[in-house]
């Protein structure tokens, strides 16, 4: 039992680690990034003052709050609590991870669109392990899991609504004040309709959730 907890804990840190690397592998492609981060990376060009990852975490903040009002404030303190707690080091580790990642800039198209292919890679892999781990809730999922909930519609079903509204707004706050689609691109699209399907994949692959 305690090797079993001890798995767990090592299997969600490693994914939110899996996760935040593969955002910021993404992200320096420079085709865009994650659909879940579009809009904090869309504000972190608009308003450069704040990083990407503080972007994220007051984004994630809105996420809960939101989910609270959703649920009429019946929502249990765990759930939000633990949520809000989650937000800061997944944005601490996004901006860390942009800045080990700082010297890296692909020039060569080829090379960007591999490199967006290697971060949804990273990404499904860290959303499996944290899955696997059954410890914690992201605030991207939660309020996806609470929209279905609401509305009644299936939890997938609401994350592509989710996922492309979020793609929108971004694609509406990058024309409004920067003129041009920087935050949101093809390597945003490819990581939408990419990750879901390697997640299934490694959970084909990497049957974790026996172990754990």
């Amino acid at each position: 039992m305690i090797r079993n907890r001890r798995l767990q804990y090592l299997c969600c840190a490693a994914g939110l680690i899996c996760i935040s690397f593969g955002v910021a592998l993404t992200t320096k492609a420079g085709l865009g990034t994650s659909p879940i981060s579009a809009i904090p990376y869309s504000l972190s060009l608009i308003i450069p003052g704040l990083s990407m990852g503080t972007w994220l975490i007051l984004f994630s903040i809105a996420l809960v709050l939101t989910e609270i009002i959703l649920l009429k404030g019946k929502m249990p303190a765990k759930n939000w609590i633990s949520q809000l707690l989650i937000s800061f080091p997944v944005g601490w580790l996004i901006d860390a991870a942009m800045w080990l990642l700082s010297p890296f800039n692909p020039e060569l198209y080829p090379l960007k669109i591999l490199t967006v292919l290697l971060g949804c890679v990273v990404i499904a892999l860290g959303a499996y392990l944290c899955v696997s781990a059954s410890l914690l809730i992201l605030p991207g999922d939660g309020f996806v899991q609470v929209l279905a909930q609401v509305t009644g519609k299936s939890f997938g079903g609401v994350r592509v609504v989710s996922d492309t509204t979020q793609i929108l707004i971004a694609a509406v706050l990058c024309l409004i004040f920067l003129h041009a689609l920087v935050g949101v691109r093809e390597g945003t699209v490819i990581a939408a309709l990419l990750v879901g399907t390697i997640v299934k994949i490694f959970a084909k692959i990497l049957p974790l959730t026996r172990a754990i």
